[in-house]
């Protein structure tokens, strides 16, 4: 979800310490509709923001653990490819 920092120092002055959005319980990985993420695959996990001038995050598997980095849209472009591994 995309605010604005406006709507984000309103709801900290008015939203009496209650979270902004309420987070789901995490799924038992037999009932995870996402497959495996391979050792060096990278995937696109969210897209912030409207199209077009929005950051990506993206995250590898690591041995051990994972990676997450955030890029800019046209960075993405920019690396040619890149996308292309997003799939």
């Amino acid at each position: 979800m995309h605010t604005t920092g406006y709507e984000n120092q309103w709801w900290v002055a008015h939203g009496d310490g209650q979270p902004w959005l309420v987070g789901r319980p995490i799924p038992n990985a037999s009932a995870a509709p996402i497959r495996q993420l391979d050792q060096g695959e990278v995937r696109r996990v969210a897209k912030m923001g409207p199209e077009g001038n929005n950051n990506d995050i993206l995250v590898t598997a690591t041995e051990g653990g994972f990676k997450s980095m955030r890029a800019r849209a046209q960075l993405c472009a920019d690396l040619g490819g890149l996308t292309r591994l997003l799939k």
